[in-house]
């Protein structure tokens, strides 16, 4: 009981840390609202990162096929 506050905050932290693995496990719909949204604030990866990883490799993508385009030496 005394540390009761101290775990659910460590738990909350752990996680959001493992946001994904967590999200698709079956028990993540008994989450209380106020834990999920908890979860999606804190969540890792945030979803910010996810759409720049995601263009960023739309742009790698194009550019090397720009440059396979361009550069034909043989």
């Amino acid at each position: 009981m005394h540390n009761a506050a101290q775990l659910v905050t460590w738990c909350r932290h752990f996680i959001s840390s493992n946001y994904i693995a967590f999200s698709k496990r079956p028990e993540w719909t008994e989450l209380s609202s106020a834990d999920l949204d908890h979860m999606e604030e804190h969540r890792w990866p945030p979803v910010d990162y996810l759409n720049e990883v995601k263009e960023y490799e739309k742009k790698i993508t194009k550019r090397d096929a720009k440059a396979q385009q361009e550069c034909v030496i043989m």
